[in-house]
């Protein structure tokens, strides 16, 4: 039987614990970041660090001041080499840099607490493939 994110949430904190602790029950999953970073609900959706909300607002704040322009969010990218998909990379932010009321240049952003080596590989296939780096913040 699969239960829905509404019918755990009104299960006891014990028993959600323990269906939490056998690995198959479908229809829990944890929450936990494998990095303790706490995820935040915000009005702008859902982020998976207090830093990344952070750096969000901050964005939004450059955008409000024509800064910067067409400011996104988790936007994915294919890296796929002679037509064979590799992976997918999920990049924070997206926004073109503004000067003098033009587009100046495109930035990708990423808020990273820990830089795996599976993030800093995709990130150089990105470079490659793309011809732009992605800032770190």
């Amino acid at each position: 039987m699969r239960l829905s994110h509404d019918d755990t949430k009104k299960l006891p904190a014990n028993i959600r614990a323990k269906l939490r602790e056998v690995n198959g029950e479908p229809g829990i999953r944890s929450k936990r970041n494998k990095f303790n970073a706490k995820g935040v609900r915000h009005e702008d959706g859902y982020f998976h660090s207090q830093a990344e909300l952070a750096r969000w607002l901050d964005l939004k704040t450059l955008q409000r001041a024509g800064k910067i322009d067409r400011l996104e969010r988790q936007v994915k990218r294919s890296l796929s080499v002679n037509g064979k998909h590799i992976a997918d990379i999920v990049i924070d932010f997206l926004y073109f840099e503004i000067e003098d009321g033009y587009a100046k240049a495109i930035c990708y952003e990423d808020k990273k607490g820990v830089v795996t080596p599976e993030w800093a590989l995709k990130a150089k296939l990105f470079a490659a493939l793309y011809g732009q780096e992605i800032k770190l913040s």
